[in-house]
């Protein structure tokens, strides 16, 4: 790897071309000449010298910013190099947030480790906007999340569909606002008769907010917001403290802390959110890999059918 990012980072660290040349390791005027001649050659001073060492400039920040992710992508590169040509000993799988990915991950780890002794299955969370970089970075070999992303990048095969729900404080009476539909798990609410109540809605970064934007258009209705949070725990959160209402998919229910202080109405007449394994599409999974993947669906399902009964749905309506 280029030294450059080495002594670039140093000096960040130290805020000194002094100090960053002794734990390099050269000497102060060498690392100085070096840290000139690259300015030079980017047309732009890094750092700004002063009495008391060095500060970083933007340009500075910029490159350290990038510096930082080039050095760990080599240091992942090293990593696979020394064992490329043995078998994979790991399966590691990357999930967002669900109804399984905290309460049964070890359960899955050692059913993939029972089936085959010599791999070790990690499980982990990730957010649904950073699967992309998760799957091609190789920090997982799949992920499990919604299909939202580039096909020609990315495949897509879908375990089952849920429905996006409305989670309410439990002493909000909102049974004039629900409608009748046989085919909902829970009590079905029409996004265009919504209650008036204050809404905690994740923001636009997140996939649950664009699925919403896009149903609620569909509906020709207007996506209430009152308060935007960063993630569904949070919004969970503030309808445990009885603040308002929140929109989830199905699985999201697992992170509810306090079930008996909450209400679910179904907000979507049809399973409209898909869940299921995301790969690149230059991607063949082993048998290992496949076999993680079949326990990851069994046990979303049945956690899944276990989340609709605590809450008082219907299971039966799981698809």
């Amino acid at each position: 790897m280029d030294h450059s990012i080495d002594y670039i980072l140093a000096i960040a660290e130290y805020h000194s071309i002094s100090r960053a040349a002794k734990a390099l390791y050269i000497s102060q005027p060498s690392l100085s000449r070096y840290l000139n001649h690259l300015e030079e050659e980017l047309g732009t001073a890094l750092f700004v010298r002063n009495e008391e060492g060095t500060e970083l400039t933007q340009a500075g920040i910029i490159y350290v910013e990038y510096a930082k992710q080039v050095r760990q992508l080599h240091n992942e590169m090293v990593e696979r190099l020394k064992t490329a040509g043995e078998p994979n000993k790991e399966v590691r799988v990357g999930m967002t947030l669900n109804s399984i990915s905290v309460p049964t991950a070890s359960k899955i780890e050692d059913m993939v480790h029972a089936r085959y002794p010599e791999y070790v299955c990690h499980i982990f969370t990730v957010w649904s906007k950073d699967i992309p970089n998760t799957i091609y970075t190789g920090i997982a070999d799949f992920c499990v999340g919604p299909n939202i992303y580039d096909p020609d990048q990315f495949r897509f095969e879908g375990f089952y569909r849920q429905p996006m729900v409305m989670l309410a404080p439990k002493d909000m009476n909102l049974q004039e606002y629900v409608r009748l539909n046989r085919k909902t798990i829970f009590p079905f609410i029409d996004v265009r008769h919504l209650p008036p109540a204050n809404y905690v809605v994740q923001d636009a970064s997140t996939s649950v907010h664009s699925r919403l934007e896009k149903y609620f258009q569909k509906k020709n209705a207007k996506l209430p917001v009152n308060l935007m949070v960063t993630n569904t725990n949070l919004a969970i959160q503030a309808v445990e403290a009885g603040f308002g209402c929140c929109f989830a998919a199905l699985g999201q229910l697992a992170y509810v802390s306090h079930p008996e202080k909450i209400s679910v109405y179904q907000i979507t007449e049809k399973h409209y959110e898909q869940t299921g394994l995301v790969i690149r599409t230059d991607r063949v999974l082993s048998r290992q890999e496949k076999y993680a993947a079949s326990c990851i669906k069994r046990c979303l399902l049945e956690s899944s059918v276990r989340l609709v009964y605590l809450f008082g749905g219907d299971a039966s309506g799981i698809k």
